[in-house]
């Protein structure tokens, strides 16, 4: 008589259960729920922003921003890249609906494991920042300073897996899977992380602080960050993405030191990004082999039932 102890199937286990499937050679598809979960996730974060910005929760990001200058606030063309970031994060939702492209090599679905939850969780933390955001309390501003560095951390999370999976198994084998899930992530990343800098300065400005040195500081910071990307992992995309922000820095802000820190970031990540275009290839790196002939692991499903 077999009295193995019962197998749990939680609706959590079911959707998050195979979210760390990428350390793995090979990779399973994520779950339909895990997929489903992601597109809802993502249409509630369009439309928080869409409420946002027809004043539904409040003033806008515009106006409140106007009304909160610091010497890192971008300059208003800038903030455009949302565009961009939104059509790229809907691409990499609907590619990881879709069937196709979850073969033996596993690619995809390391990739999709990689961003989901990630996602989500920085989606979630961003839509807060916006209701936040719109109090204008000095309370409000340090809730809307949490909640953008813990959407940073998620979004810094997906890329760090991102990157995890490329060191260890090669780069995306294709531009449509680099373009659903590396692009949009990267981008955002870098622009959180100058997002997050001028949130704290925003929270900062309703106290006593002197913000100059502070922004300086940030600046520093958010630049070596971006610096470290280029170098350590190619990452040209997350280079130029900080290029723009801090083109739009310069172009703003009235404060000299903070002038001369962004120029002097611009052309140091310009350089860096141009010689990470331009570098020489080295020997070729050693991934662990994948492949077509390599099956897949059985999904957490198949396992619980075995």
């Amino acid at each position: 008589m077999d009295l193995q102890a019962p197998k749990i199937h939680s609706p959590l286990r079911q959707v998050f259960g195979t979210t760390m499937d990428i350390w793995h050679v090979s990779s399973q598809p994520p779950s339909h729920m895990l997929r489903i979960a992601t597109l809802v996730a993502y249409v509630g974060f369009i439309a928080v922003n869409v409420a946002s910005n027809a004043g539904w929760l409040g003033a806008t990001n515009a106006e409140v921003s106007a009304k909160f200058p610091v010497p890192l606030t971008p300059a208003g063309w800038a903030f455009s890249i949302w565009g961009l970031i939104f059509s790229l994060e809907g691409w990499g939702v609907v590619y990881q609906l879709r069937e196709a492209g979850y073969d033996g090599d596993g690619f995809k679905a390391r990739f999709a494991h990689a961003t989901s939850v990630n996602w989500m969780a920085a989606w979630l933390a961003c839509a807060g920042w916006q209701v936040a955001f719109a109090q204008q309390t000095p309370g409000g501003m340090w809730i809307a300073f949490v909640l953008i560095l813990t959407g940073l951390l998620a979004m810094g999370r997906a890329l760090v897996m991102l990157y995890s999976v490329k060191d260890r198994f090669g780069p995306a084998h294709s531009l449509t899977v680099y373009s659903a899930f590396f692009l949009g992530t990267s981008i955002n990343t870098a622009w959180l992380s100058v997002a997050t800098a001028v949130q704290l300065l925003i929270a900062l400005k309703l106290g006593p602080t002197n913000l100059v040195p502070v922004a300086v500081l940030l600046a520093v910071l958010v630049t070596s960050l971006g610096a470290f990307c280029v170098l350590q992992e190619h990452d040209t995309v997350y280079g130029l993405t900080l290029i723009w922000a801090l083109v739009a820095v310069f172009e703003k802000t009235e404060s000299v030191p903070v002038r001369n820190v962004a120029l002097g970031a611009i052309v140091v990540l310009a350089v860096l990004s141009i010689a990470s275009v331009l570098r020489r290839p080295g020997r070729e790196p050693q991934y662990e082999p994948v492949g077509t002939r390599e099956p897949l692991r059985p999904s957490v499903d198949d396992a619980n039932s075995s």
